[in-house]
């Protein structure tokens, strides 16, 4: 595996202990009914999308080459996760 592909899985999973951490802090809010919607919009993490990711950085500590990566189903559901999580911003920016 290259350096670049072994960065790429440590960064992903990296990410993924601070998501973690995050979510633990969000459970711990009690939100005033006035915001709880909004509050739910804004912190409802996707879990299709902490799935896709933490499948890609699997597949970035496997053997093969950048391209096996980009073109590889993992990456592909996570680009359609993140495209799916952009989306859930524009309809919360909008609400």
């Amino acid at each position: 595996m290259g350096l670049g592909r072994y960065r790429l899985q440590h960064a992903l999973e990296q990410v993924r202990q601070i998501e973690a951490e995050v979510e633990e802090s969000i459970a711990e809010i009690d939100p005033p009914d006035a915001i709880a919607e909004i509050h739910d919009l804004f912190f409802d993490f996707d879990e299709g999308f902490i799935s896709a990711q933490e499948a890609l950085a699997t597949r970035a500590g496997a053997p093969g080459d950048w391209y096996e990566l980009s073109e590889s189903p993992e990456m592909n559901a996570y680009r359609t996760a993140l495209a799916r999580d952009k989306q859930q911003c524009v309809t919360f920016e909008a609400d």
